[in-house]
């Protein structure tokens, strides 16, 4: 119910999968835990934006002390990064997202690695990890294809466009916002066609469209 709640646009759908992750948690059901918690997101993003959600990050330690599936733990450690990227303490969740991508590495399932990598370019959104992300395109692109995921697809073009804004690619930009509309427009979850709007919104932004750029504002909102 909160996986369907989520992809049509019902925001419900998180305390859906907090009800689900505490029924799971008080059965001991590892794996139904686990489950519930990731499905708890919005796909490529932090929960709510400038504060931290301490009951989904609640949430996940819960999970994670009842998991033992390894693949499920990389993906776990990784959302749990991306909910902590309004904490103080940033190297606390580098230091997740460090663990998530070592371990998704040494496992090697493809969906797995594509998913932690686009977690790694929200916890390292900060200038200094510029070079790092730029860095992990090239193997996030093979994850994503490998994977098979049109999903994975769509949130790791969005990660390489804003890579490529903070790197001043603006050509490369352009490719890639109509890459990440395209997607957004086959697949219809309203959180991509609001993400899609924003993509093409900040672009115009930057060329100097104003114009444009605020009618795209207004769709997007």
């Amino acid at each position: 119910l909160g996986e369907a709640q989520r992809r049509i646009g019902v925001s419900e759908y998180r305390q859906t999968l907090l009800d689900a992750t505490r029924l799971a948690s008080e059965l001991e059901d590892g794996e139904r835990a686990a489950r519930a918690v990731l499905a708890n997101t919005r796909g490529g993003l932090p929960s709510s934006f400038g504060q931290v959600d301490q009951e989904r990050v609640a949430a996940i330690e819960r999970a994670l002390g009842l998991g033992r599936d390894p693949d499920r733990r990389a993906r776990m450690l990784s959302l749990q990064a991306t909910e902590l990227l309004y904490e103080h303490d940033h190297r606390h969740r580098r230091g997740l997202a460090e663990q998530a991508l070592a371990l998704a590495r040494e496992l090697g399932n493809p969906a797995t690695t594509a998913r932690v990598l686009i977690d790694y370019h929200y916890v390292f959104s900060a200038p200094d990890g510029l070079a790092r992300r730029l860095a992990l395109l090239d193997e996030l692109a093979a994850a994503v294809e490998a994977a098979g995921d049109p999903a994975l697809e769509f949130w790791a073009a969005y990660a390489e466009h804003r890579v490529l804004i903070e790197n001043g690619e603006m050509q490369r930009v352009n490719e890639v916002t109509d890459r990440v509309a395209a997607i957004a427009e086959r697949l219809g979850e309203p959180s991509m066609h609001w993400l899609a709007g924003f993509a093409r919104g900040s672009g115009l932004l930057l060329r100097g469209d104003i114009a444009r750029a605020d009618h795209s504002a207004e769709q997007t909102l």
